[in-house]
């Protein structure tokens, strides 16, 4: 439910609101409430409506209001008002918050409060490319600036979050994530701030070679994790070598070992290196390339 004076400003959200206070005499009245919060709502903007009356039962003929952290409401601001909205920013903390009611008025009249902020949103990411194990930063409006307040998660996997204002929060990408779409969904002071889209470009793993030891000219196949299908994106080094990638699928990259290894004894142990769209692979593995197989003496 929005009010008047916000309305134009941005949506509002609900956080909390009180009972309905009633007049049972004709009495002075007193009253006394808490407002609750929860975990890294103080640190949002806040906004406090006060309602006298309702369309249905009369409205108390003067009213005053008192915190230990608000500013005090007189009977003058009330006065000729059924509807007070006051900003309460930074006013209020985590836990109970008391507030003490006095007011006079006809019997069955009635007062309540409600409490509202605005609602947070995740607009961007940057980088919009994200690395596991490295940072990416959320850009929004009306965020939660408490860390631990936030919630980010990376295709389910939850994010952590190493710093947030108002505006942004920036999280580290879980190192499990593989390459691929990702749906980023971000959580602030337990209100929703939606989804954002991405890409996740991993580190390539590499597990195993079809041989040890290959002939030059010959092909070799690398088995793993991460290499997608487009070899255009895949570089292959062996020892100081770049050598052709011939085809690749997601868990196997095939290339030639080149022809100028051509030395029996020249390419022994050399490190197979393996980038993908610039990342390079988490680990390397070993092979030796000559013209004839090695003999008795080496080993592999």
């Amino acid at each position: 439910m929005q009010t008047s004076a916000y309305a134009a400003e941005s949506e509002l959200v609900l956080l909390s609101k009180s009972k309905q206070f009633i007049a049972k005499d004709n009495q002075v009245q007193r009253f006394s409430d808490t407002i609750a919060l929860s975990k890294g709502q103080e640190k949002l903007r806040l906004i406090l409506v006060y309602r006298n009356g309702s369309a249905t039962q009369p409205s108390f003929k003067w009213i005053r209001i008192s915190s230990s952290s608000m500013s005090y409401v007189t009977e003058q601001q009330f006065k000729g008002k059924k509807v007070l909205e006051t900003e309460v920013t930074g006013g209020l903390g985590t836990g109970g918050n008391q507030i003490l009611i006095t007011a006079g008025g006809p019997v069955g009249a009635v007062f309540s409060w409600e409490l509202y902020t605005f609602q947070p949103r995740a607009n961007s990411v940057s980088p919009l490319t994200i690395q596991p194990g490295g940072t990416t930063t959320i850009s929004g409006e009306n965020l939660c600036s408490n860390v631990s307040a936030n919630t980010v998660t990376i295709n389910g996997a939850p994010a952590h979050c190493v710093s947030a204002t108002a505006t942004s929060i920036t999280v580290q990408v879980p190192e499990e994530l593989s390459s691929g779409q990702a749906i980023i969904k971000v959580g602030s002071a337990g209100l929703d701030a939606g989804e954002l889209a991405c890409s996740v470009n991993s580190a390539p793993k590499l597990s195993r070679l079809s041989g040890t030891w290959v002939p030059a000219g010959s092909p070799l196949t690398i088995y793993g994790e991460g290499f997608g299908t487009d070899p255009s994106k895949i570089v292959v080094f062996i020892g100081p070598t770049q050598v052709p990638v011939d085809s690749s699928s997601p868990k196997e990259i095939t290339v030639t070992i080149p022809g100028s290894y051509i030395t029996a004894w020249a390419g022994f142990y050399m490190p197979v290196k393996v980038s993908v769209n610039g990342v390079s692979a988490s680990n390397t593995l070993t092979v030796s390339c000559a013209v004839t197989a090695p003999t008795s003496g080496i080993a592999y």
